[in-house]
């Protein structure tokens, strides 16, 4: 999240042949979680970053390969518009009130951050990511406007219209298949 948080402030510095460079992709290496890989692996798809492997390959694991070799994630990357999803919002949170919803942070307790991330795909397809950087599940949401702030927010076209959602995730490759492939 350093890395991503700094490069936050230029995604218009990245273009076709000049990509932002985040550094290499640490899926494998040990030391995460699948979410923190997971995620590790959508941003920098979703900002246009290469995708070069920094794990060993001949040791790769099953739950690596599956991140790596994820088509939607991978789609992501390689959208022909080759536009950098963007940082819209970013907020320190510290606790829930009454009702479980996240309160701002008043230096009562440890923070935690959350961010959304959106931007635009080939097709009129969008891109958009809800990161919770804290230690405990929580429910979020972003609306229209925020998604598409730069096309107007809530009077824009988009905004006004239906839009499908995916989950990037939800149709991982199998374990067996993967642990198959590696066999092989």
């Amino acid at each position: 999240m350093n890395i991503l948080n700094k490069m936050s402030s230029y995604p218009d510095r990245g273009m076709s042949g000049a990509w932002n460079d985040l550094d290499m992709l640490e899926v494998g290496n040990g030391g995460m979680t699948d979410i923190e890989y997971t995620t590790h692996f959508t941003m920098w798809a979703a900002v246009k970053s290469p995708l070069i492997m920094d794990n060993n390959i001949l040791n790769m694991d099953a739950r690596a390969l599956i991140i790596l070799l994820n088509p939607a994630v991978l789609a992501i990357s390689q959208d022909p518009l080759g536009s950098s999803a963007v940082r819209r919002w970013r907020y320190c949170l510290s606790s829930y009130d009454v009702s479980g919803n996240a309160t701002a942070a008043q230096g009562d307790g440890p923070a935690a951050e959350i961010q959304m991330w959106s931007g635009s795909l080939s097709e009129g397809d969008y891109f958009v990511a809800l990161l919770n950087l804290g230690p405990e599940a929580r429910t979020m949401s972003a609306t229209l406007a925020d998604i598409f702030v730069d096309e107007g927010g809530s009077r824009s076209e988009e905004a006004q219209s239906s839009w499908d959602v995916y989950d990037l995730w939800t149709n991982r490759m199998p374990n067996r298949v993967a642990n198959a492939i590696i066999v092989a």
